[in-house]
């Protein structure tokens, strides 16, 4: 494109005669919710509990055999403590409760009695967000062995059947009044929260903002939930909603597996990776593999899709995923943040050394060598919204030292 031709577009975007998609890069985000956009597992970096609870569903066994502790069975049915449904936290759930649970009928697990968390925003839950299907219950102990869980069921518990009900914005009013009650010990944000709230901040200007998620909420839940919290303060108060895309198919079964990510994620992903590169003056600069090139700075801005995402399953399929978008279309770029927990961070394929937190989550796809690199400095300072000295300073140190050693 040359640079008078350059000229005349930005004369026509500044005359309202050409909209920005059509000559200039665009930026789609792809967020997910549980677990990267909000906090609902594990310790964060600054030492605070998960203010957000995403609850998943347990279901009773109810087929016995002679294996099974027939006596302890009867007797706490009797008692009341062990109800056909058990709401736990996804936090209990991979901190205390997977590894004793049973896996299926007839294959019970620790029947030992075991403590739940107690709720600092007790009475938000149960007057807002326990009530809205009083066949789920929650008690302060359960009997782990006797319960497996259930991905249908939880879909159903975090499924919005009409616009009465609003699962977001339930699980949001309990998630402030824990960090309210309790804020140096509670967070509810997740550590993609910053860039979703740049993201919404610049959808105004042409950047497009998805939420890719397990759940299925309405789209008013959507609406209402973005507006609580933009007048709450913690986005912008004239932040658009989102667009959903649900990636549980109808009867729930798929919900937080893998098969989930494979079908609806990926199909997603490359829908808005195809639909931009055959868009209208579509820049056709490749990604530079070269970091002494890059220094210099791109000529011409790639189209760019971001995902954000926290489950390390999701985030291997996403990785072979985006290796082959790369290839077959090399004029977008294509970034994936990992969200996860450090420690897992650390056991995956983003793990690169000695770097910055902030580095050390980007991963971005090419076609050229092993078809992903960490980002260059001014890219990532690009992704980040901000200067990140220390990252580019141990990105140049470890780049000089790879020099020396191949010299």
């Amino acid at each position: 494109m040359t640079s008078k031709l350059k000229s005349l577009m930005k004369t026509a975007l500044l005359l309202g005669l050409l909209s920005p998609k059509d000559g200039y890069a665009a930026r789609i985000h792809f967020f997910d919710i549980d677990g990267t956009l909000v906090h609902d597992s594990g310790i964060n970096s600054k030492g605070q509990l998960p203010g957000w609870w995403s609850y998943w569903v347990l279901v009773r066994m109810n087929h016995l055999n002679n294996a099974w502790p027939m006596d302890q069975f009867k007797r706490l049915e009797e008692q009341g403590a062990l109800p056909p449904f058990f709401l736990v936290t996804r936090h209990e759930l991979d901190e205390l409760l997977l590894s004793h649970l049973g896996t299926r009928e007839e294959r019970p697990g620790n029947t030992a009695p075991m403590k739940l968390f107690s709720d600092p925003a007790d009475e938000v839950s149960k007057n807002k967000v326990l009530r809205r299907d009083r066949t789920f219950k929650r008690m302060s102990h359960i009997y782990p062995g006797f319960y497996y869980i259930s991905p249908s069921q939880t879909f159903r518990f975090h499924q919005d059947l009409d616009d009465s009900e609003n699962s977001l914005l339930t699980s949001y009013l309990a998630a402030i009044e824990r960090v309210r009650n309790k804020p140096k010990k509670y967070e509810w944000k997740g550590i993609a929260f910053p860039h979703f709230k740049r993201a919404l901040a610049k959808s105004k200007s042409g950047e497009k903002v998805f939420l890719l998620t397990d759940r299925n909420p309405s789209k008013k839940s959507v609406q209402k939930w973005i507006k609580k919290m933009g007048k709450d303060g913690h986005i912008s108060s004239s932040a658009e909603a989102p667009k959903l895309i649900s990636t549980t198919s109808i009867d729930g079964r798929n919900f937080g597996s893998l098969q989930s990510f494979s079908s609806r994620k990926a199909l997603a992903l490359a829908e808005k990776v195809a639909e931009l590169s055959r868009s209208p003056m579509t820049p056709h600069k490749t990604l530079s593999p070269d970091y002494n090139e890059a220094l210099i700075g791109l000529k011409r801005d790639l189209h760019e899709v971001i995902f954000y995402e926290n489950n390390p399953d999701y985030i291997r399929a996403a990785i072979l995923e985006m290796k082959k978008l790369a290839v077959k279309f090399p004029n977008v770029k294509l970034v994936l943040f990992h969200a996860g927990k450090e420690d897992h961070v650390a056991h995956s394929e983003f793990n690169q050394g000695p770097t910055s937190d902030s580095l050390n989550r980007w991963l971005i796809f090419s076609s050229q060598g092993k078809g992903w690199r960490r980002p260059f400095p001014k890219e990532l300072e690009k992704l980040e919204g901000k200067k990140s000295g220390k990252a580019c300073d141990s990105y140049l140190s470890r780049s000089s030292h790879k020099s020396k050693g191949n010299s």
